[in-house]
């Protein structure tokens, strides 16, 4: 979304990504109303602004990554496997063994 979002824009991407991931406990409302999942990802949006990867002077209602945060992001879309055609819905290898 170029580093900066509206809410309501970025919940509704957010929604339509995760849907397939979401339980049931996931879409319960907590006591602000909200779904539960929704709750949990204010509350790590939170994290991130206090660690500096989100900026604290946006406009009431948008979502901006910081300088920082945009530096972490293009590190992530130049790793192989990343990006729009990344595969992070294939199943995880079984564990390794390892030896006693």
């Amino acid at each position: 979304m170029g580093g900066r979002a509206r809410v309501r824009d970025l919940r509704s991407t957010m929604e339509k990504h995760m849907k397939s991931r979401l339980l049931p406990v996931d879409l319960e409302s907590v006591k602000s109303g909200q779904p539960r999942w929704w709750n949990l990802v204010c509350f790590e949006r939170n994290a991130l602004k206090e660690e500096g990867y989100l900026r604290d002077d946006s406009p009431h209602g948008v979502w901006e990554l910081s300088e920082k945060g945009a530096g972490f992001v293009d590190h992530l879309l130049a790793m192989p496997d990343a990006g729009e055609d990344a595969d992070f819905n294939r199943p995880r290898s079984a564990p390794r063994k390892t030896e006693p």
